[in-house]
């Protein structure tokens, strides 16, 4: 009695129960000598997979929703539904060229088999319709819709897919994954699977996974990877504010931004922004650099026009976590509702003494104060040490001791102060003014060291 090689692993592979039964019969006939009653098991398999699968995906698309009602109507009506999927054989949507071949094959087969003629089926062949058959389509897991979008959520709830700590930096294993699984019409539900599933209580694994999965998409770029995303995180649903995963997201492909109706801007950036100031101030540190990434990543998609337009307070948000950081930099460098937004920021922080501190703490550690300068004019430079001098009347240590040296850290921004109080001595007594009662004037004007050039100016005007 001839054995099939490896029998157990081939149907060890077969995705659907029901298929793994008829081919099962196949190798058993198969065994047995059978070998045309193995053909027409091993097509009963084939097509049953084909059933199941087309049954799957209908939910995505009309033309398997169209297919599928029709083959289980001819089953009601105990049609033979297989030479309906015959006459699709030519379909492209459904089959690839080699799995046509294969269905002609085996059907013509099947038919001789089934019927009295004195066509012979040969022990080759009859191996051959069930390795091939298994391998094209029973073990195939390419056509898989509902069922395949279970398995992902599976493997992202049981297995380490993502490991803690590791960079997303591109989109081949969501690519892997959904290869496997799903028609890229079908990646939609998959999103909304996993976007519904994040809101509720999860393990962390699954939320790390499914956040980088979903970044890994993103990754992808292709159409059907951001039409997916684009409808489930933006489209279908209004985001809540703990819903900060998103920003990670948005920051791998910001353009998403311009999928979102105009009608429904409005809301989406109000939303954004709650998610911004959800975080506590004490765990801002822990993502600064995220958050600068993200806003240069938005900038760069939406221009810092449409970026002012379309997402003020997103824009808004950013800007008052990033206030102390580099990022800052690129915000002043730009003209219009941005800059604006960025200075007014800047100023009402440096109002708190405590703020004021972490902002020279920033300035010296990450060392932007010369591209800083840059992007200021001589008065806002001078608000600026005006401010830090204020905080240091006021014992925030960080800036006492940049007062007590006269500034020598902050050397382009000092020169741009100096620069004022030489050109304008009126407007820098205006903006020294602006602050008496808060602190002595004559501490900014020493720790300047300008005291006789804008005495000096002042008589020259005189």
């Amino acid at each position: 009695m001839p054995q099939l090689a490896e029998k157990d692993d081939l149907i060890s592979r077969v995705v659907y129960p029901d298929a793994r039964s008829y081919i099962e019969e196949a190798i058993k006939c198969f065994e047995a000598d059978a070998y045309r009653a193995s053909v027409v098991m091993m097509c009963c398999a084939v097509f049953q997979d084909i059933r199941l699968k087309a049954y799957g995906l209908s939910s995505y698309d009309p033309w398997f929703e169209k297919f599928s009602k029709h083959v289980e109507h001819m089953r009601e009506r105990q049609d033979s539904f297989e030479s309906n999927v015959m006459e699709k054989v030519r379909s492209a949507k459904l089959f690839n060229e080699e799995q046509k071949s294969y269905l002609e094959r085996i059907w013509r087969s099947r038919n001789e088999a089934a019927h009295p003629t004195s066509v012979t089926i040969s022990r080759q062949l009859a191996e051959d319709f069930i390795v091939t058959g298994a391998n094209l389509f029973l073990c195939d897991r390419a056509l898989l819709g509902d069922p395949g979008a279970d398995i992902i959520l599976e493997q992202l709830e049981n297995l380490e897919i993502f490991p803690e700590g590791a960079p997303v930096r591109d989109g081949s294993i969501a690519k892997s994954m959904l290869h496997d699984v799903l028609l890229g019409a079908a990646y939609y539900k998959l999103a909304d699977k996993i976007v519904k599933k994040l809101s509720l209580e999860t393990t962390p694994r699954f939320r790390r996974n499914s956040v980088a999965f979903l970044k890994s998409m993103a990754f992808m770029r292709t159409a059907d990877s951001m039409a997916a995303l684009n409808t489930a995180l933006l489209n279908r649903r209004t985001p809540e504010p703990s819903d900060t995963w998103m920003l990670e997201v948005i920051a791998v492909s910001p353009d998403m931004l311009n999928a979102v109706s105009v009608a429904g801007r409005k809301g989406f950036d109000a939303s954004l922004a709650d998610m911004c100031r959800s975080f506590d101030r004490a765990d801002i540190a822990d993502h600064v650099t995220r958050f600068e990434e993200l806003l240069e990543a938005v900038k760069g998609a939406l221009g810092p026009i449409g970026l002012n337009e379309s997402y003020p307070k997103f824009r808004d948000a950013l800007v008052s976590l990033v206030w102390s950081q580099p990022a800052l930099v690129a915000c002043l460098a730009t003209d219009g509702a941005l800059r604006t937004s960025a200075i007014y920021e800047l100023h009402q922080r440096l109002e708190e003494p405590a703020q004021a501190g972490h902002f020279v703490r920033m300035l010296v550690y990450r060392r932007f104060e010369k591209q800083l300068a840059e992007v200021l004019s001589d008065e806002e430079a001078f608000t600026i040490l005006s401010q830090i001098a204020c905080a240091a009347v006021n014992r925030d240590r960080e800036c006492n001791r940049l007062v007590d040296d006269g500034f020598a850290n902050l050397p382009s921004l000092l020169a741009k102060a100096v620069n004022l109080a030489r050109e304008n001595a009126n407007e820098a007594n205006a903006i020294l003014s602006s602050y008496n009662g808060h602190w002595d004037l004559a501490t900014m004007r020493d720790a300047l060291g300008i005291d006789e050039v804008m005495d000096a100016e002042a008589v020259g005007v005189q």
